[in-house]
């Protein structure tokens, strides 16, 4: 190559890695959303990622099949809505301040439950509404929210478990954000799974970060905010 056609390589060289790094960047993000959406068609509960608006961004594989018959929870014009426009005005509701972002206008929650009952049956369902992980925004300026649907009948599971399925978290940051949410102190929940305090404050920052909160409170709020043992409603 002559003198010329090098100096143009060496101009270029930056720019080729800065494209490369990108690339790098795109894949990872891919590949996280690809990990959300595989651990969301492990769960054996519906579940609907929707913008602040209702708009549905995303459905697991049993909220596909299982929609058309819940009756009280419909799709319209790609929207989650109640059937009933009281429960509609309280889903909206909780969907709204679970999508709003930090730094927003809209009050920050770490999401809520509602109960809704089955047109002309006694049955009812049980509705969790939580703020869904960045990974899985997929752009969307106003963030997301992940709907859980389920039945009271339906056998209850661990929240940490949940917890794991939606926002990545190890077993044992699950097991110890299950420890924290039966009351035991870091100190104890620590000693529980065998682990040593220092490292348990390690977890915990992690589950910090991957959850969004900031203190055990806002992740408490968020645990109680997810279907489970000892489910509680707004």
């Amino acid at each position: 190559m002559d003198c010329a056609s090098l100096d143009l390589l060496q101009a270029l060289k930056p720019h080729v890695q800065t494209a490369l790094r990108l690339n790098a960047r795109l894949r990872a993000a891919e590949f996280g959303t690809t990990l959300s959406e595989t651990a969301l068609e492990a769960m054996d509960i519906v579940v609907v990622l929707v913008d602040r608006s209702g708009r549905i961004q995303h459905m697991n594989l049993l909220a596909a099949r299982r929609m058309a018959t819940l009756s009280a929870v419909t799709i319209q014009c790609w929207r989650l809505v109640a059937a009933d426009a009281a429960d509609d005005s309280r889903l909206q509701n909780l969907i709204q301040r679970a999508a709003a972002k930090s730094g927003s206008s809209a009050p920050r929650r770490s999401g809520g439950a509602m109960t809704i009952r089955r047109p002309q049956t006694t049955a009812q369902l049980h509705i969790s509404v939580v703020p869904a992980p960045e990974r899985m925004h997929r752009g969307i300026p106003e963030g997301c929210a992940a709907v859980f649907i389920g039945e009271p009948r339906s056998a209850p599971r661990p929240r940490g478990e949940i917890l794991r399925g939606l926002y990545g978290l190890t077993a044992t940051e699950a097991r110890l954000a299950d420890c924290l949410l039966e009351g035991k102190e870091l100190r104890h929940a620590a000693e529980a799974l065998s682990i040593t305090w220092a490292t348990a404050r390690f977890h915990l920052k992690r589950i910090f970060a991957k959850t969004g909160t900031f203190r055990q409170t806002e992740l408490m709020r968020l645990m109680l905010s997810l279907p489970g043992q000892g489910s509680d409603h707004e």
